[in-house]
């Protein structure tokens, strides 16, 4: 697709200043230095002081016969006069005519193309007159020359520079010979017709038989003396032998100045310098020369299918260089980072420099001429093509990603360097986990579908607020979620941003269940634990399997305090309460744990609220006990994880909340310890020998002497539930 759009620019001719301005530049490269005049060709300048010296705007007849006469004298090839001379300029006509008659090798001009200017009388009838034409570009430059002239009625003419040149080669036996009608072979240089896409140019003007012009270089290339030195009998001894002598204009109201691609310098602010027609014409000469004695070769574009294939290379480079770039950036390490940096940066200037360094060299060696912005735009445009293609899938990867990880997960393992190595480092983090209260029980009460349904509507709500406070969603275990903040990307408000994020999730409890009562489900209680510490936090796994996790004993620490808690509660640890101004908490409980894995017992904080700026608080809801009239007897067992111990114990319940309850142990037994789970089952179920379904709770107070302790209920059946409510609802009216 590049290639067809570079392709498509350049033939509507949007790239072909830039082409030809690249060839300039080449050009000038080429010769630079080269300050070594052409011996061969001598040039007589007509500058201001000569047309002031004659005291009129043209040279007259008899001052051009006297400076012919002079130069004739010293046996010069062949004297081209680079000067209109279709009317006579008085005084000396006769002299004139006299000089063209006697001198057999002056040779004149005359302009063929629109609009026409007649050559001298003498000179058409000796078959001494031939076409001094010149092309310039849109951009006024002269880049293109004649071997040939056809006018409009299709007769030929001999262009005044190949022609002179000739004068010179036949000495030396070297004739032009036609190949055909397109090909011309002089000595060893073979010259072939322009064809309008050569060399940068598209749809260019074929008409008559055109040669490309390589110029000799900047500067002076060329000896020169004044026309009014001639004129004075100034002319050095043996200045002109063997010589082709040209005698033209350089004065700047003759208007016979042009610009070439010497006439501007890249880079620099100076005015154009240009070229007389003269001069020009004078490089021209020296170029068929060296050509005809192989001494430096023509200007050749290449073939046009090597031009697009030459495109299409460059596209299929470039593309290729920038997908293995993209690849490198993400598979590389960490500690390469800059490195890599530094060479996939230098890759297009790498690249670019190629491509313009083989082109110049195939320029300076072979004078080939081959597109260098077009495939410099092809490059450019294939790897913009795979960098928008890659940024389009990675996007979509994101997108994918971005359902199961965190932005910031997905930015690390698709941009950073090192962001897909297996290993991980040792990082300090917040660990947030929370637990639906009660999901076993509840899933075992309803469909599948119903509890996918259940759920989605939980988790929709808790993932928008994880990614309001910015924490990485490290995995969700059914009811459960797996939370940091500080992973990938450190930030100094991390636990802060935690403890808020804990709170807005409790308090977003009351929408979810107001959605889950609308379909019929029974309501959601969650409890959250939060701790902080140093982890081992990257990519774990292997090839086949790799997952973003963080592994250490602070990450089992505060899967342990989550266990603590009950329904609606925010447990944190003391390392967390020391990472946050503690003043800024609402802290309603403090308790001491013996977590298993952890030496000794420790503190735990319930809490409540936080200040500026989150401004989150929990309600604080008085729980009200109501005494039943008939105790219900029960047994209960303590549960360890999901284990239920083998030992039961026997009790009552005498007194129900809308949250939990305070049983009696029977006598002999003994009071579980706080925050102790529990598995209870009512006997003599509604005047049934049978026992009801589990009933799961935790322990929030016990004495140890006392045999009442004090529960919350974290999942009951329905009918219980009911039944329950119905006991409290009675029991408070009658009160």
């Amino acid at each position: 697709m590049a290639t067809f759009t570079v392709l498509g620019a350049r033939y509507l001719a949007f790239l072909q200043d830039l082409e030809l301005a690249t060839y300039d530049q080449f050009m000038r490269w080429q010769t630079a230095g080269n300050e070594q005049v052409d011996p061969r060709i001598k040039i007589v300048t007509i500058d201001e002081p000569d047309l002031h010296s004659g005291g009129q705007a043209l040279i007259s007849d008899r001052a051009l016969a006297k400076a012919l006469r002079y130069l004739s004298a010293q046996n010069p090839h062949v004297i081209g006069l680079d000067i209109y001379r279709d009317l006579p300029v008085l005084p000396g006509q006769a002299e004139l005519s006299a000089a063209f008659r006697e001198i057999p090798n002056i040779v004149g001009i005359q302009k063929v193309a629109h609009p026409k200017v007649a050559p001298p009388p003498l000179l058409l009838a000796d078959g001494r007159a031939v076409a001094n034409d010149l092309l310039i570009d849109r951009d006024n430059q002269i880049r293109r020359g004649f071997l040939f002239v056809i006018d409009e009625a299709g007769q030929a003419y001999d262009a005044f520079a190949p022609y002179l040149a000739l004068w010179l080669l036949e000495a030396e036996g070297i004739y032009l010979e036609k190949l055909s009608e397109k090909h011309w072979r002089l000595g060893a240089a073979t010259f072939k017709r322009f064809g309008g896409f050569d060399g940068g140019y598209i749809r260019a003007d074929t008409g008559s038989y055109q040669i490309l012009i390589n110029y000799r270089g900047a500067g002076q290339q060329f000896e020169t003396i004044p026309f009014r030195d001639v004129v004075a009998g100034k002319l050095p001894n043996g200045w002109a032998r063997d010589r082709i002598v040209l005698i033209g204009n350089v004065a700047e109201s003759s208007g016979d100045i042009f610009f070439t691609p010497f006439s501007h310098i890249f880079g620099s602010f100076k005015l154009p310098i240009p070229l007389s027609g003269v001069e020009v014409q004078a490089h021209i000469i020296s170029q068929v020369l060296d050509a005809a004695q192989g001494t430096r070769p023509l200007l050749k574009p290449i073939p046009e299918p090597l031009e697009i294939l030459w495109i299409l290379l460059w596209s299929v480079i470039g593309a290729t260089i920038v997908f293995h770039w993209h690849l490198g950036i993400q598979i590389q390490s960490q500690q390469r980072s800059r490195r890599l940096w530094a060479q996939q940066l230098l890759w297009p200037l790498v690249l670019v420099t190629a491509l313009v360094g083989s082109a110049y060299g195939a320029f300076l060696w072979f004078q080939l001429l081959i597109p260098v912005v077009p495939a410099v735009l092809s490059l450019g445009l294939s790897g913009m093509g795979v960098t928008i293609y890659t940024a389009n899938k990675a996007a979509q990867l994101r997108q994918t990603f971005g359902r199961y990880l965190t932005n910031d997960v997905v930015t690390k393992l698709l941009e950073q360097p090192g962001g897909l190595d297996l290993g991980g480092v040792s990082q300090k983090i917040t660990i947030l986990t929370s637990d639906i209260r009660g999901f076993t029980a509840l899933s075992g009460q309803h469909t599948p579908a119903e509890v996918v349904t259940i759920l989605n509507c939980y988790l929709k709500v808790m993932l928008e607020i994880v990614a309001n406070y910015r924490g990485t969603i490290n995995e969700i275990m059914g009811d459960g979620l797996l939370i940091f903040f500080g992973a990938p990307t450190p930030q100094p408000d991390d636990t802060e941003r935690a403890i808020a994020c804990a709170l807005a999730m409790q308090l977003a409890m009351d929408k979810i269940n107001q959605e889950l009562r609308a379909q019929n489900f029974p309501v959601l209680e969650i409890g959250i634990g939060i701790n902080t510490g140093e982890c081992i936090v990257g990519n774990l796994g292997s090839e086949l399997h790799t997952e973003y996790s963080a592994i250490g004993a602070e990450v089992n620490l505060a899967f342990r305090i989550e266990s603590y808690t009950t329904s609606g509660q925010i447990f944190v640890s003391e390392a967390v309460l020391q990472d946050v101004d503690r003043s800024r908490l609402r802290i309603d409980t403090v308790r001491q744990v013996s977590p298993k894995g952890v030496q000794g017992p420790i503190a735990i904080y319930e809490v409540g609220g936080i200040g500026q700026p989150y401004n989150l608080e929990l309600p604080k809801i008085e729980e009200i006990f109501v005494e039943l009239a008939e105790p219900l007897a029960l047994v209960y067992a303590r549960l360890d994880g999901k284990q239920v111990s083998e030992q039961f114990s026997r009790g009552q319940l005498v007194q129900l909340s809308n949250k939990g309850a305070k049983v009696l142990a029977d006598v002999g037994e003994i009071s579980p310890k706080p925050l102790t789970n529990l598995k209870l089952n009512l006997l003599n179920w509604q005047n049934n020998t049978q026992k009801s379904d589990d009933i799961y709770a935790k322990v929030r107070h016990s004495g140890e002497a006392d045999l009442l302790f004090d529960i919350e209920f974290t999942a009951k059946p329905t009918e219980i539930t009911e039944c329950f409510l119905a006991i409290i609802a009675q029991l408070s009216r009658e009160n």
